[in-house]
């Protein structure tokens, strides 16, 4: 029997993969799902530090446009420092009403309060129901006021200068990730009259 084959030959290697090849193939698989994990790692730890970018530019930019419009107004003779620290201050704003901006002890946060009261000086007992001008996202960890020296009346019942405030900020948002945000601004008022005393 010359033209038949025998299935008694060498043994057929049979089709599959090697141990090594399953160890190559497990190997690359590994390094491309550490690569992934690590690339959405890194977009989180980013994604986060904007947001708190994010969140402290806009209570900040909130809060200074406030601040600002209202020193502009007030007027400039009634600006004071009612503590040592600088922490806070009041004024008479455009409307005769004495008006407290303050750093709350209690989280961080630039607090505003308005009342009405006659006289010429406001006084920081006076304030109740204070409210946040930023987000409990966002802390102030260092907020201090400074006015110069006060302005004085020429005599005509006007200001021999305009007063201005600077106002000197260091503020964090919670998330860890985020740089703090320094900045320090100076407003002037151009109110040039005296406050009328009543």
């Amino acid at each position: 029997m010359t033209g038949c084959r025998s299935n008694e030959g060498p043994a057929r290697r049979q089709a599959g993969y090697t141990l090594i090849e399953l160890l190559v193939a497990l190997g690359v698989f590994s390094v491309v799902v550490i690569m992934i994990a690590g690339l959405i790692t890194r977009l989180v730890f980013i994604e986060r530090r904007d947001m708190g970018e994010q969140a402290i530019e806009e209570d900040v930019r909130f809060a200074l446009e406030v601040f600002s419009r209202e020193v502009r107004l007030a007027y400039a003779a009634t600006f004071a420092l009612p503590d040592d620290t600088g922490k806070s201050i009041v004024m008479r704003n455009q409307n005769g009403n004495c008006v407290n901006y303050r750093l709350s002890a209690e989280n961080g946060t630039l607090e505003r309060s308005e009342v009405s009261a006659g006289g010429t000086d406001c006084l920081s007992a006076s304030f109740v129901g204070y409210a946040p001008l930023t987000s409990n996202l966002v802390v102030f960890d260092v907020l201090r006021f400074d006015i110069p020296d006060n302005v004085y009346n020429r005599g005509d019942n006007r200001l021999d200068r305009q007063g201005f405030v600077t106002m000197i900020i260091k503020a964090r948002a919670l998330n860890k990730a985020t740089p703090p945000l320094e900045l320090q601004t100076t407003v002037t008022s151009r109110q040039v009259k005296v406050f009328p005393t009543l």
